[in-house]
């Protein structure tokens, strides 16, 4: 091996330990695709799950899955069940069904389902056709729940143990049946048609006597979700009353599955992401080195939905072209007063879309959010339009313009607030998503009420003989 060669598996060697992507990415253009994919594959033994996803999410999808191939089948499926869906789905189109069939097989159900779920129809149902009797049926009732509904969080990997029996007999039941349970912080307690009659934690069952009868250890109200209830609202719940995990019933009460706390906390870590994503005007997961055409057609709809007002707002400064030919100085105001504007318009939706999401705020608070939001505006907006007079002093701007722009500053803050608060609200009673493209229509509703605010001063000012 040459010294030139050496010298770039160090290079990579170092890159990936260091989660340096963009060296990695210029790595593959450098090496041969049997040595990179060797060498990345040593590496990503080295690193813990996140990195290794993130290191191979940068990689094309083709090389991706080679990669995924290359490693030992254990971390392949544990890098593949921690990668993002959008890179995932893509690595998976380069696998065939009997490879992609091994990675899953040693993931728990609900990591599995994860994957399944990024695939196409046929695509999933080739796989599970691959993995073992037992596998198939329980992925095939996990994959036909609505993939944002409890059923489709839980998995069926729990520890359960019959009401009647004593703490001895719940031990060795437990030995026989939960070697392959991750979470044993709780257990399940159940009548004999399988329905949910409590819970009981492990230690209890460890501390207690062997002849202590589990209905007398068990909580006989434990909390419970449905299957077809919304992830998000179970993880709020679950966070809320601090539950290290869930268990899942259908209608007539028998125990499907249970959701843990690390899967809520996931989901919440994800809505959160698409709740900022839509602030923006973004659906779905768009990332850097996403598909341009992919990226488009999420980015351009609300763009588009925009124009109209940004047509607003050009048209706001058309209807006042005799006051800026009769005062040119105030254009540099235009930009000035709408961008500031616009920034206290965009931190209040943010803290309205995160109140609504986590229910800290309700439709029925819309007058009491805006007449708060309204005053903070303006008294943000005092401060920014002190700065802003004091800046058109330095400046050497005559009095006027330096009222003016401080006057406009304040105004358009209280205004961009109260818009800030209201439109979230109203977009939630009216049951539509309140964090949808927010962001984009305030900021194009201040800009407007910041050039009509100038423009408007201005011309009354002059009218009167005061400019």
């Amino acid at each position: 091996m040459g010294a030139e060669t050496q010298e770039i598996r160090a290079l990579l060697r170092e890159a990936v330990l260091e989660r340096d992507l963009s060296a990695i990415r210029q790595m593959v253009r450098e090496l041969d695709e049997p040595e990179f994919v060797a060498v990345l594959g040593a590496m990503l033994a080295e690193v813990p799950a996140p990195e290794a996803a993130a290191c191979v999410e940068q990689l094309p999808a083709e090389l991706a899955a080679t990669v995924l191939q290359a490693v030992p089948r254990e971390l392949g499926s544990e890098i593949l069940s921690t990668m993002d869906d959008e890179p995932r789905a893509s690595a998976a189109r380069f696998l065939d069904s009997e490879d992609l069939a091994l990675l899953l097989h040693d993931l728990p159900d609900d990591e599995a389902v994860d994957v399944l779920q990024d695939l196409d129809d046929e695509m999933a149902a080739s796989v599970i056709d691959q993995l073992p009797p037992p596998a198939q049926r329980q992925l095939q009732d996990l994959i036909a729940y609505d993939e944002e509904s409890a059923g489709g969080l839980m998995t069926t990997e729990f520890a359960t143990v019959p009401a009647g029996g004593t703490a001895r007999q719940a031990m060795g039941h437990i030995r026989k049946t939960a070697s392959h349970v991750e979470d044993l912080n709780v257990v399940y307690v159940i009548d004999a048609t399988g329905a949910l009659t409590g819970l009981v934690s492990l230690r209890d069952l460890v501390l207690a006597d062997d002849e202590e009868l589990v209905s007398d250890l068990m909580e006989r109200h434990a909390r419970w979700v449905g299957e077809h209830d919304d992830q998000e609202q179970v993880a709020h719940y679950m966070v809320s009353h601090e539950l290290d995990a869930i268990p899942v019933v259908d209608d007539a009460g028998l125990l499907l599955g249970q959701i843990t706390i690390d899967d809520a906390a996931e989901v919440m870590a994800m809505e959160a992401s698409e709740d900022m994503s839509r602030v923006s005007g973004l659906h779905g997961e768009d990332r850097p080195f996403s598909p341009v055409w992919a990226s488009m057609g999420r980015r351009l709809p609300w763009l588009l939905v925009n124009i109209p007002l940004a047509a607003l707002a050009a048209a706001v400064v058309h209807q006042f072209t005799d006051a800026i030919a009769a005062m040119p100085v105030i254009v540099g105001l235009l930009p000035l007063v709408g961008g500031l504007a616009g920034n206290a318009a965009g931190q209040t939706v943010t803290v309205h879309v995160r109140a609504l999401a986590v229910g800290d705020v309700e439709p029925s608070d819309l007058w009491r959010c805006v007449s708060r939001q309204t005053a903070l505006g303006l008294v943000v907006g005092l401060v920014l339009g002190a700065i802003v007079g004091a800046v058109q002093i330095i400046w050497g701007q005559p009095m006027f313009i330096t009222l003016l722009a401080a006057a406009a500053t304040t105004l358009n803050c209280g205004v961009a607030c109260c818009i800030g608060a209201l439109l979230p609200i109203l977009l939630k009673r009216w049951r539509l998503d309140p964090a949808m493209g927010a962001n984009l229509l305030t900021t194009s509703m201040t800009d407007a009420a910041g050039y009509l605010l100038v423009l408007g001063l201005t011309s009354a000012a002059l009218i009167v003989g005061l400019g």
